[in-house]
């Protein structure tokens, strides 16, 4: 979303005048009474009210209004360009609050706005997809995969926390230090992030952010690559071992397959599924008789004989075939299988994060329009056009159009569209299989939401 104190809080009047109205908006959509327009701004009112909210805050970070910054606090700059902190300064204490309006208007506006902008869409990204990693661990926990949880989650937020986790904090470190006191220039943190892969336990002492930066680097790159191989190979082969030695010792192996229950269930269905012409589908909602997870067969066989006996079942029919073309062709398809959610997920946490960069070029974009429409007409036609009181009426109406049309209207549908992106791809991806029961959306006027079941 865009950051700005005006057009995020017209965003979030817009959103909370139809929030108030949504009982009202809601009859009127079943009568045939509500217009085109105002029916899809009803379905999203709530998209709408939140985006308004976090403009508005993003907008206050930023310091913008309409393009021109506020000064509520007393700036820390003084009419020289020299900071009132320095030796011989009258403050020693930065601006309390977002960007310190001395930054607008400066020849390095443009860079310093670009440099803080990328770093928060970087760290709201990262903070967002550690969460959906961690929504993940619900569900080995709700289904009983406790070994996918071990083998499977903790290497991803481990991999995840040593890469770009480590990379947020950093940030966050470099803005608490003040550097002209450590008389060192701060260091680029892309080549920091850069040379923490090629070059591993070895950083420089001009270009150290703390004490011990190598050592710490280079156990966060080795945690990192060892997460890897264990989410490639380590559940698959556990599973290969138990119905290997299910086949010989059937009997005795009963409580292996109970004990690792729905983790070997659902990497067998992926044998078994690809093997036969199995009837697959979702399940309806609701159901409390299952929980929802791979086929319908194999769902109603567990209904019948529980989990355990489902594997068990699946496992005694697959004796029954060829035991090297099960055993071969079972773990095969099992390894593929496991390695390519291995890998989308490590470049996916490369890509993902990359993708949240695109909140960087919609807050550029829709700042650098809404100061040009503010320049041009405002002050260019209207209070510095010479044209007097007609000037400024006719710039401020050309002024207000633009904004109205090109900054609120156009521009909000665009980023819309890009958060949707973002909630369904970068973040549900983490923990959404779309296996299980059919997504049902959030009905607020639903029985079950008012009576909070």
């Amino acid at each position: 979303m865009y950051g700005d104190i005006g057009h995020g809080g017209l965003m979030a009047l817009m959103g909370g005048y139809l929030v108030a109205n949504g009982s009202k908006h809601e009859e009127m959509l079943r009568k045939g009474k509500l217009g085109e327009l105002l029916s899809g701004m009803h379905e999203a009112r709530y998209v709408l009210f939140f985006m308004g909210l976090f403009g508005f805050y993003c907008g206050s970070i930023y310091n913008d209004l309409f393009s021109v910054p506020l000064s509520i606090f007393s700036s820390r700059w003084d009419n020289k360009g020299y900071w009132q902190g320095s030796p011989g300064g009258s403050r020693d204490d930065p601006y309390p609050y977002g960007v310190d309006p001395s930054w607008y208007g400066t020849k390095n506006q443009l860079q310093f706005m670009n440099s803080l902008k990328m770093k928060l869409s970087v760290i709201l990204g990262v903070t967002q997809m550690t969460f959906g990693i961690a929504l993940g661990a619900l569900n080995h926990i709700y289904e009983g995969d406790y070994l996918g949880l071990i083998f499977e989650w903790i290497p991803r937020m481990l991999f995840m926390c040593c890469t770009f986790g480590y990379m947020i904090v950093i940030i966050i470190y470099k803005w608490c230090v003040d550097w002209e006191n450590r008389n060192v220039a701060p260091p680029s943190l892309i080549q920091t992030m850069i040379k923490m892969f090629l070059a591993p336990g070895i950083v420089k002492k001009e270009n150290e952010l703390y004490d011990g930066q190598a050592e710490v680097q280079l156990y966060l790159i080795l945690t990192a690559l060892a997460s890897v191989p264990i989410m490639l190979f380590t559940k698959p082969l556990i599973m290969h071992f138990c119905w290997r030695g299910g086949k010989g010792h059937s009997g005795q192996n009963d409580d292996r397959y109970d004990e690792f229950g729905n983790a070997a269930t659902e990497l067998k269905s992926v044998v078994s599924t690809s093997s036969t012409n199995e009837r697959t589908g979702l399940v309806e909602g609701g159901s409390s008789n299952s929980r929802g997870y791979g086929s319908l067969d194999e769902i109603d066989h567990k209904q019948e004989h529980g989990i355990g006996g489902a594997m068990k079942s699946q496992a005694s029919s697959s004796h029954g075939n060829d035991d090297d073309g099960d055993e071969h062709g079972g773990i095969g398809e099992v390894m593929i299988h496991q390695g390519i959610h291995t890998i989308e997920f490590v470049l996916g946490c490369v890509s993902n994060t990359a993708s949240y960069l695109r909140l960087w070029a919609l807050s550029l974009a829709h700042a650098e329009l809404a100061e040009v429409f503010w320049s041009k007409l405002i002050l260019g036609l209207g209070l510095e056009g010479g044209a007097g009181a007609l000037g400024l009426v006719v710039g401020f109406a050309a002024w207000f159009t633009a904004t109205f049309a090109v900054l609120i209207c156009m521009d909000t549908m665009e980023c819309v569209l890009h958060a949707l992106r973002l909630h369904w791809v970068e973040f549900q991806n983490k923990f959404y299989r779309a296996e299980g029961y059919k997504f049902v959306a959030l009905d607020f006027l639903s029985k079950e939401f008012v009576s909070g079941e």
